[in-house]
């Protein structure tokens, strides 16, 4: 509940926060937090899509872009992540994590664009 809080006000890269606190939380390897995010973060899609249809406010043609897109993609990276070497995993999902912290902090500053 607290992940969701923090990343629908920040919107910012939910995966990486999510992903961290699996590995924090959690005593498993990276490969398997990273797809464990995957999948939490298709069930957010999923009751987001529902409740923006509900309302009325959903680009379908975006929506149907956007998810296009995004399955390959997460079909394609858990595939990669199967044989990138775990450790090199780790400092790419910490790297992840500490740009999307970096974004969020420049966001503080008005003369960032």
């Amino acid at each position: 509940a607290v992940l969701g809080v923090i990343i629908g006000a920040t919107s910012v890269g939910g995966g990486s926060f999510l992903v961290i606190s699996i590995l924090i939380l959690f005593p498993i390897r990276t490969v398997k937090a990273v797809g464990t995010s995957i999948v939490v973060s298709l069930l957010l899609m999923i009751e987001g899509a529902i409740a923006y249809f509900g309302t009325g406010l959903m680009d379908i043609p975006l929506a149907m872009a956007m998810a296009g897109g995004a399955v390959p993609a997460a079909i394609l990276g858990s595939r990669i992540a199967k044989r990138v070497p775990e450790s090199l995993l780790g400092i790419t999902v910490s790297g992840a994590v500490l740009v999307a912290g970096g974004l969020l902090i420049l966001r503080l500053f008005p003369w960032v664009p």
